[in-house]
């Protein structure tokens, strides 16, 4: 039988090998051993319960192959709890107008790992937590249920158990992995002069930089996982209503060929100045409109355009004209400003935009878990 065993006064991870017929008795002998610790500084914990005869067979307390145990010294309510430790989300989402919700797995760093009744109890706060939170803003359950809808019906039902069954689960996991992990490195660094092993050894370390960034930045920045609204305004050409959208980091302004014929300025189209247009992707342009009235909340300016024929969007205000009417983008308060802040117009919030092809767009760890759980079904 092999244990995995959680030391939480030092965070320590350790696998014992026992027979299948081994005692509680034999478990502790074998972990003075190991850790160091003396029996009688010793109090086992599996599955919340604290194990006390150590003459019963480990098999009679439930305890199986591969299973995890807890090591702790007697009376001690929890290791390593951070006094202002935020409750934590398994998927922050960060909807438009809502509150940034926390990122879902325990800190295993180095404060230690918390007593099983202490790590339970955090389990069921952050459940309950994670319940209130998912309840109060409609927009981000309903992007959990496209992610994982068993734990959204479970945050519909205020099912606590199954919630924090959920963070006992993704903690295992990654403590699982972090075992896994030390083991092999610990292989690997028995022969510190193959090569091939110190390549090994450095991508296992990068990769658990990458993750704990990953983490980090959950935690602290969980909107910059979420959806971010692209920058539009409301302006007109001829009378005819659009929609521009406001991109500093385009060099040129551009209209698409529908919009501009819908606005009869398609006749000023002068085809020799057609070129190549570099961005996401590439195509040739049909060519230059040089001069056209843009009114924007009221007042009109000279803009040129370079006419696409197949573009997404009806009209891209680029850092050309940008910079012609001295204009500055205020996300504080969420306005362009043109002409030295003389004139001003408010961006589109998201419902107001009729036409955004940007907003469609599914990141790509998201599109892999929607697809996941399409194929579970």
């Amino acid at each position: 039988m092999r244990l995995t065993v959680v030391v939480s006064s030092t965070n320590e991870m350790r696998q014992v090998e026992l027979p299948d017929s081994a005692t509680l008795g034999d478990l502790k002998q074998k972990l003075v051993s190991e850790t160091g610790i003396s029996i009688q500084n010793q109090e086992i914990n599996y599955n919340y319960k604290i194990l006390s005869d150590d003459s019963a067979q480990l098999t009679v307390f439930g305890v199986r192959n591969d299973d995890l145990i807890y090591l702790d010294k007697p009376g001690t309510p929890g290791f390593g709890i951070p006094e202002q430790s935020p409750p934590q989300n398994p998927f922050p989402v960060s909807a438009p107008g809502s509150q940034a919700l926390t990122n879902p797995l325990l800190n295993l760093g180095g404060g230690g790992v918390p007593s099983v009744s202490g790590q339970r109890q955090r389990f069921l706060d952050s459940a309950r937590v994670f319940i209130s939170e998912m309840t109060a803003f409609p927009d981000d359950l309903h992007h959990l249920f496209f992610k994982n809808r068993e734990l959204a019906e479970a945050v519909v039902n205020n099912d606590v158990e199954y919630v924090a069954n959920f963070y006992e689960k993704l903690n295992k996991e990654k403590l699982e992995k972090r075992l896994k992990e030390e083991e092999r490195i610990a292989e690997l660094e028995a022969d510190p002069l193959n090569p091939d092993a110190q390549k090994e050894i450095e991508k296992i370390i990068t990769e658990r930089r990458v993750n704990e960034n990953w983490e980090y930045a959950h935690e602290n920045f969980p909107e910059s996982f979420g959806h971010i609204t692209m920058l539009y305004i409301e302006c007109s050409i001829n009378g005819h209503s659009i929609q521009a959208f406001v991109d500093s980091g385009c060099q040129t302004t551009t209209i698409s060929k529908a919009c501009a014929e819908k606005c009869g300025i398609l006749k000023l189209l002068d085809i020799r100045s057609a070129q190549m247009v570099i961005g996401v992707g590439h195509q040739k342009s049909l060519g230059r409109i040089h001069a056209a009235p843009l009114e924007v909340a009221g007042n009109f300016y000279e803009c040129n355009f370079t006419v696409l024929d197949n573009s997404g969007i009806d009209l891209l205000f680029g850092l050309d004209n940008l910079k012609r009417h001295q204009c500055s983008i205020d996300l504080a308060e969420n306005r362009l400003f043109m002409r030295k802040s003389e004139v001003s117009v408010p961006f589109l919030s998201e419902a107001e935009i009729i036409k955004n092809p940007f907003e469609g767009v599914i990141p790509e760890d998201q599109q892999k878990m929607l697809e996941e759980n399409k194929e579970q079904k």
